[in-house]
């Protein structure tokens, strides 16, 4: 992994949160299929003025990386058609893939899954459970 953007705000949940140098807030691209977590995760980030895209398919996760870079991805591990381990494997692959902060936010949380997503590439593993939107 290449160097991370040094303009970031700290946070207890992820330590570093990307923002603009202009300091405009940071475009978060959540990937999930699930509609009410996509929901819940708009309306919680798009409270706090960041720009929130989703993305149903690690596919068209993919896509959006390529056209227009997010600064964070929220990406679930269980998709439709590519695992969330793959996809972060190739969004590390990509030429600016090392600059995109990725957390994982998941329901699998054995200590196995954690490892597997953070050798897969992501900066930090949120296992979904009730609470997780403090963490967030």
């Amino acid at each position: 992994m290449g160097a991370r953007p040094s303009h970031a705000l700290s946070t207890p949940a992820t330590k570093r949160i990307p923002v603009k140098p202009n300091e405009t807030k940071a475009k978060i691209l959540v990937v999930d299929d699930d509609n009410v977590t996509t929901l819940w995760l708009s309306a919680l980030l798009g409270g706090e003025n960041y720009t929130v895209e989703i993305a149903k398919t690690g596919n068209e996760a993919l896509d959006r990386v390529r056209a227009n870079p997010p600064d964070l991805i929220l990406l679930d591990r269980v998709l439709p058609d590519l695992d969330g381990l793959e996809v972060c494997r190739r969004i590390r692959q990509e030429p600016n893939g090392a600059a995109i902060w990725v957390i994982m936010l998941t329901a699998k949380a054995g200590s196995d899954d954690i490892v597997s997503g953070l050798r897969a590439g992501a900066d930090d593993y949120i296992p979904k459970r009730r609470g997780a939107d403090v963490e967030v």
